[in-house]
């Protein structure tokens, strides 16, 4: 389990970010209203740090939204190297997302399409349906939900493809050997994979942590098929999708603005059905989920949000929140979210979907998890002397603070 200190976490917003903040919150979304593109010009003029805006939009991965803007309303000089700078940056993302959009191809066409593996993508490159011009939006890696019973025979029939399986992903530490697959299989809702080619894939049999109301069959009997680069996907269909997204982002804390391109975008597609999406909401208890997601959206855009008070007062945390983690970092995330947020009252999960940070942690106490296999590799049938070592060191500390 992850450790951060309360003492290291951020308590408020870097004055500098704070500073260059309105702007990168309304650039970061494929297009602008023309209200929206005066209003950009406007808190242009405020900059005064454009490089630490460059770096913030960097470290969270919206800076090819952003120099779209800037380079159409010219709010930094052509011939600027900063501009230049954006500009090559974008282009090298670009291509970036063509390797992705290549290794979905050769994953469905390798381990999935030819055994008939029910299945289907969501999050990173299959949202490219919503954008018209979907390099702009940049990816970590590739999500792929199946069923439980076919996650084993989906990760070795793409072991012998040449994909690895990844041990670590903090460390990126490859599995090296059976033992080290079979213990991810076991402990791993979601299974990491690389691809020959380096490409990070997820392999999920579990999008909502267990929770019993939408299992993965329903999600998959309801999967939509997209064209995208060429490749037909098996793709979450849109209502589902805007309310799981609205889930993992609030969740997540809007540490990937991206992630607001992505509301944004789903909001303005033509399939966008509102009523249906308010539907998917209350039948999956996330309706004030989303409520705060779109009154997020909405202040971001620097507009009025027709959503009730309460969730305009979440978008502002959300935002806070989201600035706080203003490089990207994965601990700060989950730090923050550890230290600062009461998971009696958390309304980013409803009474279904919460199995927060900290119930896990207290479960890691008590049964075998991954963790433990990679600090001490034992032989799977030895495990059950993992959470035993742990209660002694445990039992040992708290004597040697005693005495």
């Amino acid at each position: 389990m992850y450790s951060v200190s309360q003492s290291v976490l951020p308590t408020e917003i870097a004055p500098n970010v704070a500073h260059i903040a309105p702007l990168l919150l309304l650039l970061s979304r494929e297009t602008l209203t023309p209200a929206e593109a005066d209003r950009a010009r406007a808190l242009a003029r405020s900059v005064t740090d454009w490089p630490m805006l460059v770096r913030t939009a960097m470290s969270k991965r919206c800076l090819p939204f952003v120099y779209r803007h800037v380079a159409a309303l010219d709010l930094l000089p052509p011939e600027a190297p900063l501009r230049q700078e954006m500009k090559q940056i974008t282009l090298v993302l670009a291509s970036r997302w063509l390797s992705y959009a290549q290794a979905h191809r050769v994953f469905v066409e390798t381990c999935l399409a030819p055994h008939g593996t029910p299945h289907l993508f969501f999050k990173g490159v299959s949202l490219a349906r919503y954008y018209a011009q979907p390099s702009l939006r940049t990816s970590r890696d590739i999500d792929v939900l199946v069923r439980q019973a076919d996650v084993r025979p989906l990760i070795e029939r793409a072991t012998d493809a040449g994909y690895r399986v990844i041990l670590d992903r903090r460390t990126g530490h490859l599995a090296k050997c059976a033992r080290d697959v079979e213990a991810v299989l076991r402990y791993k809702r979601d299974v990491p994979l690389v691809s020959p080619e380096g490409i990070p894939i997820e392999v999920h049999a579990d999008l909502w942590h267990g929770a019993d109301f939408v299992d993965s069959q329903t999600l998959l009997d309801r999967a939509e098929t997209c064209s995208m680069a060429g490749i037909e996907l098996r793709v979450m269909p849109t209502a589902e999708l805007f309310v799981y997204l609205c889930h993992h982002h609030n969740r997540h804390l809007w540490s990937s603005l991206n992630w607001l391109a992505d509301i944004s975008a789903i909001r303005s597609a033509p399939d966008f059905d509102e009523a249906r999406a308010w539907s998917v909401a209350d039948r999956f208890a996330l309706r004030e989920v989303v409520e705060a997601t779109l009154a997020f959206d909405d202040l971001s855009r620097g507009r009025p949000s027709a959503q009730p008070p309460l969730a305009r007062a979440r978008a502002e945390e959300s935002r806070r929140f989201c600035l706080m983690i203003a490089d990207g970092h994965v601990d700060t995330e989950r730090g923050l979210y550890f230290e600062r947020i009461d998971p009696t009252d958390d309304w980013r999960a409803s009474d279904a979907l919460h199995e927060t940070v900290r119930h896990r942690a207290w479960r890691s106490r008590l049964t075998p998890n991954l963790d433990q296999y990679q600090a001490c590799p034992l032989p799977l049938w030895l495990h059950w002397l993992y959470p035993l070592g742990r209660a002694i060191i445990g039992a040992r500390r708290a004597a040697g603070r005693e005495r």
